[in-house]
């Protein structure tokens, strides 16, 4: 969904660029495959395992989470704990660690024009978008414990 949606987010950002972190999986091939037909070479780093995730997190524009189902989502928690501004699939799992606060863009999931819309309007708004990742990140603090 993300890959979909980029073209969208390039029309208005033409330099963003997209970082996909993590191991190969059953879809890895599918995920090369849409880049290519989109293409999105050059725009997308596919960078496998890494061991540097916090600088990742903290280097990131937007932390997008385009999920269609979610269970605790790790990523959300470490994003909020790293301060970064995320874009999120409307989910239950998601609005839970969020509360009802406005601490990060939430879109409807597998809705790929709305997901490019919310990260270029993240994007359009970097201000906004440390706002809301500071009272992320305060939550954060406030509920999250080892």
């Amino acid at each position: 969904m993300l890959l979909e949606a980029l073209p969208g987010v390039l029309a208005s950002h033409p330099d963003a660029r997209l970082l996909l972190a993590g191991r190969d999986g059953n879809q890895t091939p599918l995920l090369l495959a849409t880049a290519t037909r989109l293409g999105l070479d050059g725009r997308v780093a596919f960078l496998g395992p890494r061991d540097d995730v916090a600088d990742l997190l903290c280097a990131a524009d937007v932390v997008a989470i385009p999920s269609r189902w979610e269970g605790l989502s790790n990523v959300l928690i470490e994003a909020m704990a790293m301060e970064a501004p995320v874009v999120a699939s409307d989910l239950p799992t998601l609005q839970d660690a969020v509360a009802d606060d406005d601490l990060v863009r939430l879109v409807q999931p597998g809705d790929a024009a709305q997901l490019a819309a919310a990260i270029s309007a993240t994007l359009d708004d970097p201000a906004g978008a440390a706002e809301r990742a500071r009272r992320a990140h305060r939550r954060f603090m406030e509920r999250v414990t080892i």
